[in-house]
């Protein structure tokens, strides 16, 4: 006989209605990308893109509708205008992961947190900021207004940004510090976890990593700052490309917010006169986890561009090049991003499509150059940055009233919903 129980399924819910979030993407100069079911409708804000643009965050609600976007210096709402005090923000438009938007929890979607870190070219000699502001919704006829501005919360990090679900229904949002006039500064080594809940923002918890190396030479102060940061759609890992020197991997603990042993370092070393396979001379850049988060891929600039494909990286990391470099002097693809349909997606420099890792999850990833045209604009070096695996901005419950078997079937539709 089947037996019948009341489940609560918050997670299967959150799996459920997490994706239409991220279904509309600008970036680029004033480019966009939809993924449905809501059509995208009008054009970014010209001024997007007005500079080599590399970050970018974009937000929409639980039915696919655009919310508001920004480069990490102004706001735009969903009727492609200036949000009310949307503009002077402290972030910067050609830092790698400028902005990063999370829920602020309990607010039922009403309450948005915007992340922002500088450019190390922006900010001259000095070290670059983690700020934070607030969008209120409700404000402006449901067009939002930006409530609160540019909260300190670090003094000197890179452009690193990084956000991923506690499983609890709160988030962490991760930096890494990075100071550019002391190359031995234990900062450099430093990740820093923020947690977002419902009474707001709290933290650092403080991890050790391995430093980031200050550049010299052709690779100025600062350079190392640039690479992108991603934590894993589980939550279990996370990696950070160090520009001119490394990719570091290491276990992540979405409960406590800490970076932990195991780790693993690739070293690419590039420009220094020892070039190291298999990245050869070029710095790493652009990096993706795979929905299964069996794989990382990670993209070099220089030389055109390089895109590996990575495995085994607690023991052996083994990469293999996907999409070899056209052998030009000049910047071809850049970041990467895992998008709402288990496609990763690549910037491609100057042009008006992005490429397309069509299968993430296999060894055969079948990578496509031009795989998506653009419905307006210009990719550059950069996409959006969005929370990492799935989440909801609102905490829907359902409580169903379920057989076994039943229950089995809508179990495993959750795991796979989550990759």
């Amino acid at each position: 006989m089947k037996k019948l129980a009341t489940v609560v399924l918050c997670l299967l819910a959150h799996a459920a209605f997490a994706q239409n979030e991220g279904n509309n993407w600008i970036f680029g100069r004033a480019a966009s990308l939809n993924f449905g079911p809501q059509p995208f409708t009008g054009a970014p804000a010209a001024s997007l893109g007005a500079a080599p643009l590399e970050g970018s965050a974009v937000i929409s609600d639980a039915s696919g509708k655009l919310q508001f976007y920004t480069d990490g210096l102004m706001v735009w709402n969903a009727n492609h205008l200036l949000m009310t005090n949307g503009n002077g923000l402290k972030g910067g438009s050609s830092a790698t992961q400028s902005a990063l938007i999370v829920p602020w929890p309990g607010t039922e979607c009403k309450k948005w947190l915007i992340f922002t870190v500088q450019a190390q070219e922006e900010v001259g000699k000095g070290d670059q900021e983690l700020n934070y502001s607030v969008v209120d919704m409700s404000q402006s006829g449901g067009l939002g207004s930006v409530t609160s501005k540019n909260n300190l919360l670090e003094s000197a990090v890179t452009e690193k940004l990084t956000g991923v679900a506690d499983g609890s229904g709160a988030y962490w949002v991760v930096a890494h510090r990075f100071t550019k006039s002391n190359n031995t500064s234990s900062i450099n080594s430093e990740f820093c976890a923020y947690h977002v809940t419902a009474s707001g923002v709290s933290g650092p918890v403080v991890s050790t990593g391995w430093p980031h190396v200050v550049g010299s030479g052709t690779h100025a102060p600062g350079v190392a700052s640039a690479g992108q940061m991603k934590i894993s759609p589980d939550g279990t890992l996370i990696a950070a490309a160090v520009n001119t020197a490394f990719v570091e991997i290491h276990h992540f603990d979405r409960t406590t917010g800490k970076v932990i042993p195991p780790s693993m370092k690739i070293d690419a070393d590039a420009g220094s006169g020892n070039p190291k396979p298999p990245f050869g001379d070029s710095s790493v850049y652009g990096l993706e986890w795979s929905p299964n988060d069996n794989y990382l891929y990670i993209a070099t600039l220089r030389n055109s561009g390089e895109l590996f494909q990575f495995t085994n990286l607690f023991s052996t990391p083994s990469g293999v090049s996907v999409a070899p470099g056209s052998g030009g002097s000049g910047y071809d693809i850049g970041e990467l991003q895992l998008a709402p349909n288990g496609k990763i997606y690549v910037a491609r420099n100057n042009q008006t499509y992005v490429g397309v890792i069509n299968a993430p999850n296999s060894s055969s990833c079948q990578y496509v150059g031009n795989g998506a045209p653009l419905l307006t604009g210009k990719s550059e070096l950069g996409l959006p940055t969005v929370i990492q695996g799935s989440y909801a901005c609102a905490g829907v419950t359902v409580s169903l009233s379920l057989d076994d078997d039943q229950r089995r079937r809508l179990l495993l539709r959750g795991r796979a919903a989550r990759g």
